[in-house]
Parts: C-alpha cells; structure tokens; sequence
C-alpha cells in the first residue's frame, strides 16, 4: 500500500507521462490484462486511457483491475488512470525510488 507521501510523488512523475494501454470494448479481456502485465514489468509506473465505447467501470472492476495486475493505484483524472508496480526485472538504476516513510 502506498503511503500518501509515496503517491504523491508518482502522480508528479506520471504527469509528463503518455497512456500506453487504453481500455476499450473489450474492457478488461487476458490480452489486455497480458499487455499491462508486461508494460508494468517494464516501466513500473503507467498511464491508461478508457476509451469512450469501454465498459470499464470504475466503482465496479477497479478492485478487479488492481488485483489481476498486482499494481496500486496512483491516481484517476477523468479517463486517465496512473498505476505502479515495483519490477524486479529492471536494473536497480533503472528503477523509481520512491520516498522513505517514516513510522
């Protein structure tokens, strides 16, 4: 779970950041949840963008999304989501840091 501290500072990362998936009618199929699985691996913090003929619910399957990617959530503005997941595939240079939190 990220801490509010943690979130903030991927929102200020994500925000130069382009969608790389978009959800559209086929909402949230194995191939779609493959590719974010992958873009995940490889980039650790990503935008998506719901097209407008998806069925994509946010109140319903967003639960669902966050489960079957194993991401957290970042955050929402209008049709654009922003997800993270460490990756331990990338060299450690490679990867964000995040702020320490203190307990």
């Amino acid at each position: 779970m990220l801490h509010p501290k943690q979130r903030a500072y991927l929102k200020k990362k994500a925000h130069h950041l382009d969608p790389v998936l978009h959800i559209g009618k086929s909402g949230l199929s194995q191939s779609f949840l493959n590719e974010l699985d992958q873009a995940l691996e490889k980039h650790e913090l990503i935008k998506l963008r719901l097209l407008d003929n998806s069925p994509f619910d946010f109140a319903e399957q967003m639960e669902d999304l966050l489960r079957e990617s194993r991401s957290e959530f970042v955050s929402r503005v209008g049709k654009t989501l922003v997800l993270y997941r460490k990756s331990f595939s990338l060299k450690p240079e490679e990867r964000l840091l995040l702020p320490p939190v203190k307990k």
